[in-house]
Formats: structure tokens, C-alpha cells, sequence
């Protein structure tokens, strides 16, 4: 993997064209005060008070010039140390905020639900990567965050292909009336991409920011 391809570089281009700008600007500035303190006449030398203006307009110039540099410098670290954060979760198990989940060759898989007050029924339906329900499920009712365990079995009881699969959620009060509620997914961090200029972690073939991702364990395999 070509780390260096993995920076927010968007940030550091506009600062080192900002930059690019001034120092130009700068050059034209100085060759111009200089060819005008060449040619002045010494019988009437400019004005002080204009010849003050230029040299602040000239200091400013110069500030503003260091001040991209570093602005540059800094938008490289701080991409620098995101995918270094990124990279820490390769080939770790995350879980993350929303209905995702790896299923192995074998065994169970297991996911989480948060359950709100007041729910009287919680129905899950299992879609694998084309979008199609190949299970249903009847969820927990008890409120808070309840993990699931799914025995990786179709409606027909045979045993799903290993891959990516997604949740989908609903639940009812005791009227019938609709509840929000979230799912919590979990999958190995496979891969690390960059979008939009920023780190992605690549879990369950879906792209998700390290903000997303809401407890790291090492895998159960390792």
C-alpha cells in the first residue's frame, strides 16, 4: 500500500498555491520599490511617509508568506497523524454505528441494538449484499443496547454464504406506533482509503471515519 497517497492533501495544495501567490506578488513588490529607489531623483527623494507605507506593505507581504508556509506544514501533520490513527486499525475488529456485520464460513455472528423505551415489539430483517431479506428475526424488546446473535442460518435454515451483510430495524410501542432505533454492526478493518481527502476505514466493503467506529477489539482469531 502506498502510504504517501494517504494524506489530506487537498489542504496542503491550496495553502502551497496561497503561498505560491504571495511570494509572487512578494518579487513583483520588492523589484518594483527597489527600481523606484533607483531611479528617484536625489534632488527629491520620496516621501518618508509613503517610502514607511510600502516597507509595512513589504513586511506584510513577508509575514503572510511564513504564515502559509506553516499553515502548510501543519495541515501536513495533522494529515499525517490521521493516518496514522487510520493505519492503527488495520486488521482489527471494529464496531460501528450502523447495521453492518461480517459472517464467516462458520459460526455465528453478532450484532447490537439499541432498544428504546417503551418498545413492545423489535423485528430484524438480515439483507445480504444485493439488498435481499434472506432472514427474519424477532428482536429483543428489553430497552438499552442488547446484542444479537445471528446463527448464520437463511429463513429456509440453510447456511448463508460468508461475506457482508446489513440489519434493518423496526420497532413498535404498545399502540403500534413506530420507535426509532439504531443497530450497531462490527467487522475487521480490512483496508484504509482515501476520500475526499480524508482516511477512510474500509469495514464490510463500506467506507467509514475513525469517528464512526465505537469500541476496537482484537479478533477473536488472532
Amino acid at each position: 500500500m502506498d502510504l504517501s497517497a494517504i494524506s489530506t492533501t487537498s489542504g496542503t495544495e491550496k495553502a502551497a498555491k496561497s503561498t505560491d501567490t504571495l511570494a509572487g506578488d512578494f518579487e513583483t513588490f520588492l523589484s518594483l520599490l527597489t527600481t523606484q529607489l533607483q531611479q528617484q531623483d536625489p534632488l527629491s527623494p520620496m516621501d518618508a511617509e509613503k517610502f514607511t507605507s510600502q516597507l509595512v506593505q513589504f513586511s506584510s507581504v513577508e509575514q503572510a508568506i511564513e504564515t502559509n508556509r506553516q499553515l502548510g506544514d501543519l495541515i501536513a501533520l495533522m494529515g499525517s497523524n490521521m493516518t496514522n490513527a487510520a493505519m492503527s486499525y488495520l486488521g482489527r475488529e471494529v464496531e460501528i454505528d450502523g447495521g453492518s456485520f461480517e459472517l464467516g464460513e462458520t459460526g455465528t455472528a453478532s450484532f447490537a441494538v439499541d432498544v428504546p423505551e417503551g418498545a413492545s415489539a423489535v423485528s430484524l430483517n438480515i439483507l445480504d449484499a444485493g439488498g435481499e431479506i434472506v432472514r427474519k428475526l424477532a428482536g429483543p424488546v428489553e430497552p438499552g443496547l442488547q446484542t444479537v446473535v445471528f446463527d448464520g442460518l437463511s429463513d429456509r435454515n440453510q447456511r448463508l454464504p460468508a461475506g457482508a451483510y446489513t440489519i434493518e430495524a423496526r420497532a413498535i410501542d404498545g399502540d403500534g406506533d413506530a420507535l426509532d432505533v439504531s443497530t450497531r454492526g462490527s467487522g475487521i478493518v480490512d483496508a484504509i482509503e482515501t476520500i475526499d481527502g480524508e482516511p477512510k476505514l474500509m469495514v464490510n466493503g463500506s467506507a467509514f471515519a475513525i469517528d464512526d467506529v465505537l469500541a476496537v477489539r482484537v479478533p477473536a482469531t488472532v
